[in-house]
């Protein structure tokens, strides 16, 4: 399926706020005949320390590193005939133990730091279906055209979720936005994520018309999930990128990274 990818990055309007601590990376990976995979990922550093920027690119250099590294070595293996469309286990697994090196590697650089991490999010696209894995708050959405409807695919570890499961307060409230910064995961926390620690969810049959947004929590600010939907169905490429931006700085002031995938 054909798709066009849009990408930007900013920093914080303020004058306290010296670089961008978010970080992306995207590799496009084939091997022999099988078909390509679109591998994206996204990282926002947590806590402000000095040197934030560092945990966020090495989140996502040591993921998207790993997962290359465990891919190739499982085509080397196999028959020339070998597809991993056949095998979405083999790269969820992949994807995981990518995600497992890329908090040791956050936890290494933490040590000669104050306390802190980085959120990850990440998509292995392969064709119509996209595996989805994250840790932290950095959402991805899937604008669903034919329903023209909006899905969060990634669980938000903060204490505002966890305290809205249990019903304490309603979603999308001041109380919860006030509980949004503590996260209840991220890498560096602690040296081996637990499985509760890590989301991971497919997304099938995604069609023409359809829209994956992934992006850092400054991306999207206290912006409501209708609002999000209604701008999806609004606007395209950069165009959308930057009402996303525009809207989430009115309540809050962040770097923001988003990657949109349009179909």
């Amino acid at each position: 399926m054909e798709y066009k990818i849009h990408m930007k990055s900013r920093k914080a309007e303020s004058m306290f706020h010296e670089t961008n601590e978010d970080a992306y990376l995207r590799v496009k990976m084939a091997y022999m005949n099988d078909k390509a995979m679109d591998l994206i990922a996204v990282a926002d550093w947590v806590t402000h320390l000095a040197q934030g920027e560092k945990a966020a690119w090495t989140a996502v250099d040591a993921y998207l590193r790993t997962i290359q590294e465990r891919l190739q070595g499982i085509y080397k293996e196999k028959k020339e005939c070998f597809s991993l469309y056949c095998h979405a286990d083999t790269v969820e697994k992949a994807m995981q133990e990518a995600l497992q090196e890329a908090n040791r590697a956050v936890c290494k650089i933490g040590e000669g730091l104050e306390a802190g991490g980085t959120t990850l999010s990440a998509i292995t696209l392969m064709e119509d279906m996209a595996i989805v894995i994250n840790t932290g708050d950095s959402p991805v959405y899937h604008y669903r055209a034919g329903e023209g409807d909006l899905y969060l695919e990634s669980h938000i570890m903060n204490k505002a979720e966890a305290d809205a499961s249990r019903g304490k307060y309603e979603k999308e409230t001041e109380d919860y936005y006030q509980n949004t910064h503590i996260l209840l995961s991220y890498l560096g926390k602690r040296e081996d994520l637990s499985e509760r620690e890590i989301s991971l969810r497919y997304i099938y049959r995604i069609a023409p018309g359809d829209k994956l947004i992934l992006g850092t929590d400054g991306a999207f600010g206290e912006t409501k999930k209708e609002q999000i939907c209604q701008m999806a169905r609004e606007e395209n490429g950069q165009g959308l990128i930057m009402r996303l931006f525009e809207t989430a700085r009115d309540t809050d002031d962040d770097d923001q990274t988003a990657i949109l995938l349009e179909f």
